[in-house]
């Protein structure tokens, strides 16, 4: 399954969650994984789904990836435009 995993057969790896009380934080194992995936980012999702943290291929990655996520928000909001 781990090979089949990095070889893309069941699709993206969009996303998983951490246990009920664990960090959303990405985990020591997975921004080496989403290397080995050949993807940019990918999301850590609170165990009741509510909540979720992007996350890159390195700690500085990872830091330009939510600040683009909260200009694209930002952005949104002053245009008006919430779609």
């Amino acid at each position: 399954m781990y090979d089949d995993l990095i070889n893309g057969v069941y699709g993206k790896f969009s996303g998983h969650t951490h246990p009920f009380g664990y960090s959303l934080e990405p985990g020591p194992a997975d921004e080496p994984f989403l290397k080995l995936l050949g993807q940019k980012r990918s999301s850590v999702c609170g165990a009741e789904g509510d909540v979720w943290l992007p996350f890159g291929q390195e700690p500085w990655l990872t830091e330009d990836i939510r600040q683009e996520i909260r200009r694209e928000a930002m952005a949104k909001l002053y245009r008006g435009n919430n779609n």
